[in-house]
């Protein structure tokens, strides 16, 4: 038996998990967007990759090795430097 899973790609930086909160409170009636956007950029929305989980404070401290930042576009690698000013202090 092989097991599937449906994992659909984030939409404008919003992951799945939140789309489906979106609609189910849609659904529910609830049309108050500021109630909505404090709930669903929560900590329980957020998927805990490797920089998240190298910058938690509630975890262990870790060494983040980050290759090939001049790659990236200029938006990204200064929110990146900034987080790490900012962490690192």
């Amino acid at each position: 038996m092989t097991a599937w899973t449906c994992r659909l790609p984030p939409t404008n930086g919003i992951t799945a998990r939140q789309l489906m909160a979106i609609r189910l409170a849609e659904a529910a009636g609830q049309t108050d967007p500021g109630a909505l956007a404090s709930d669903i950029y929560t900590r329980h929305y957020l998927l805990a990759r490797p920089l998240l989980s190298a910058i938690d404070p509630d975890l262990p401290p870790a060494v983040l090795l980050i290759d090939e930042l001049d790659r990236a576009d200029e938006p990204y690698e200064a929110f990146l430097l900034e987080l790490l000013a900012e962490i690192s202090r």
